[in-house]
């Protein structure tokens, strides 16, 4: 698996740390070998949250895995918008690396992601409930989508902006092996610059502070930000923090 990690172990602002064993992130569940479909059974994952589009999710079906439920809810807010020019995402994002233009793309996604995205009301309703834990969430790479949805359970935890950064930066430790693969598969990119590749396949901490940004614009305190978009309360944050540190 591809990616793919547990997020805890970090300390939050109350000095408690958040438990290993309950969220975990990853890439695409696309033809998992049996050593993968074990690791998640054995960690007794109960939910697996899906980002993708249909697009995606159709082009890289996620393998089955007995007992482990997926729901999936696209993060994608162009999903449906049909673009004459590329005619699908891929070759969308392919003219993008071409041009360079992915970077101020996902910076502007990145700000769009955080506020009123079904995909991400849809994660915080199922954690709502403790007993859905433990959950993978992911998309296609696990670093954009899955890094913004791991950002807002972090928050609800407690965890601090900076802390967040650190292991959504982790990704880029990935980037090296997609990047070839990808330009094996597509020779046309060869000759791209490598800093237009890293821009798409590697994350920059510029594209998260983006989210972050919106959402202090439209909200006074982090805290609010939990109530009014996810229809949360003090006693469902105070719930999960419970039930999710030590």
């Amino acid at each position: 698996m591809k990616n793919f990690r547990d997020l805890g172990g970090y300390k939050t602002k109350d000095g408690r740390i958040v438990k290993k064993g309950l969220f975990f992130r990853s890439a695409n569940l696309n033809n998992l070998n049996e050593e993968d479909i074990d690791t998640l059974k054995n960690l007794n994952i109960k939910y697996i949250f899906d980002y993708r589009s249909d697009e995606e999710a159709d082009k890289l079906p996620s393998t089955v895995i007995k007992n482990i439920q997926n729901i999936r809810v696209s993060a994608m807010k162009f999903e449906n918008e049909k673009n004459a020019k590329f005619g699908s995402i891929e070759e969308m994002m392919k003219e993008m690396i071409k041009s360079n233009g992915v970077f101020d793309m996902l910076k502007k996604s990145y700000y769009d992601l955080p506020i009123d995205n079904t995909s991400y009301k849809r994660l915080v309703e199922l954690i709502k409930n403790t007993q859905n834990l433990p959950i993978l969430n992911h998309c296609t790479a696990g670093k954009d989508r899955t890094g913004v949805g791991c950002a807002i359970i972090y928050m609800i935890l407690g965890v601090s902006r900076d802390d967040i950064i650190e292991e959504y930066l982790k990704s880029n430790k990935y980037s090296k092996e997609s990047i070839e693969e990808y330009i094996i598969k597509n020779q046309d990119l060869k000759s791209v610059p490598l800093e237009n590749l890293n821009n798409i396949f590697g994350v920059n901490e510029e594209y998260i502070k983006e989210a972050f940004k919106r959402i202090d614009e439209n909200y006074d305190t982090v805290e609010n930000y939990l109530y009014n978009e996810f229809n949360l309360t003090k006693e469902d944050i105070d719930s999960i923090r419970n039930h999710c540190l030590y």
